[in-house]
């Protein structure tokens, strides 16, 4: 991958994914038969389950399959016979009904699957909870005060949504065309500790605080909040497909935790390596909207100001998750040496220019 978007190569690298979820998937399924086929062999039900089991086809870019195939790949024995005639069926399910909420948005500059609650949805957040770190005020509230779970879109969150991407559409056209090939879902998350997260296990799907999409007042305007929240999001997804085929860090089991801007626990290299590549995206965001001609409603008096804060703030956290990767760097793949030189140059650049006087 390059740090500038590339719906191409996003989709090159999304297939490999696919892929991979394809042959676990089909793993499964000829587990399931031979195990159907040997424990009940002249009871009448040994066909019956290999033929279900091999009549499911699951499409691999929904994220669920994808959660599915990777519980498969962590199960030592795969899925029992029955999963096949239950567990597949729901998922066809749930994929078909993704394609048609996709099909029928309402937000021409987008066309994706504005989700409602999933347990695969729902089970990423629990997740996310779970390992999100504890640390001043939120570390001392009762448990059921920072929990967050998966919320259902309204008019508001709906009319925010396509805001942010007729942004996209005007001021960075290429990084929507990545995430149209790479976003599948986008999930609303109620509650305090999560403000938006990707996360592998539900692979393609995106994660976004309510109050990122409708909250008012002093500051960055939430429609390009909610932008740079759907960058992000699509970054991370973008470099997890990326590292399937072409890793970035050799031996990354080896390598020591870090701090990763603006997180406050440590992180895995790789992490700080991801967060550096949606960290220079977001920052040029934030540069294009200031810069964009004709300039969007949205960038004016108060607000303009507000945002070249934020592309400031965006761009020190970027020099310090580049500064934190240099003793790193005698670590990095081909791969990852190439988007890290391709980061040094754009950090080289836009330094004062996006910033109104």
């Amino acid at each position: 991958m390059d740090v500038a978007p590339d719906g191409r190569m996003a989709s090159v690298e999304a297939s490999a994914v696919q892929a991979r979820v394809s042959e676990a998937l089909a793993t499964s399924r000829a587990h399931a038969a031979a195990a159907a086929a040997g424990e009940v062999t002249g009871t009448g039900r040994a066909d019956s389950a290999v033929r279900c089991g091999h009549a499911h086809e699951l499409k691999p870019w929904h994220p669920g399959v994808h959660a599915a195939a990777l519980h498969m790949l962590n199960t030592p024995r795969g899925a029992g016979p029955r999963w096949h005639c239950q567990e597949a069926t729901r998922l066809e399910l749930l994929a078909a009904r993704s394609t048609r909420r996709a099909a029928h948005s309402p937000c021409a500059a987008w066309h994706t699957d504005l989700a409602p609650p999933e347990a695969h949805l729902s089970q990423a957040v629990a997740r996310a909870v779970r390992d999100a770190p504890r640390h001043g005020k939120s570390a001392q509230r009762p448990a059921t005060q920072v929990a967050d779970v998966v919320g259902r879109w309204g008019g508001p969150e709906r009319a925010a949504f396509c805001a942010s991407a007729c942004l996209l559409a005007q001021v960075w056209p290429s990084i929507l065309a990545e995430l149209s090939v790479l976003v599948r879902q986008v999930g609303v998350v109620d509650g305090s500790r999560i403000a938006g997260f990707t996360d592998f296990t539900t692979h393609g799907a995106v994660f976004v605080n309510r109050r990122r999409m409708v909250r008012h007042g002093k500051g960055v305007p939430a429609v390009v909040r909610y932008a740079e929240a759907l960058v992000r999001g699509g970054t991370h997804t973008r470099c997890n497909a990326a590292q399937v085929t072409a890793p970035f860090l050799r031996d990354e089991r080896d390598r020591p935790w870090t701090h990763t801007p603006p997180r406050p626990d440590s992180r895995p290299s790789a992490a700080l390596f991801r967060q550096l590549v949606a960290l220079v995206r977001s920052r040029e965001l934030y540069a294009r909207v200031l810069s964009a001609a004709p300039a969007p409603p949205m960038v004016r008096g108060a607000a303009e100001q507000a945002i070249g804060e934020r592309y400031l703030l965006l761009d020190g956290q970027a020099r310090r998750a580049a500064a934190a990767l240099l003793p790193l760097r005698g670590a990095l793949t081909e791969h990852g040496v190439r988007v890290l030189t391709q980061v040094e140059k754009r950090l080289a650049s836009y330094v004062t220019a996006a910033v109104p006087e």
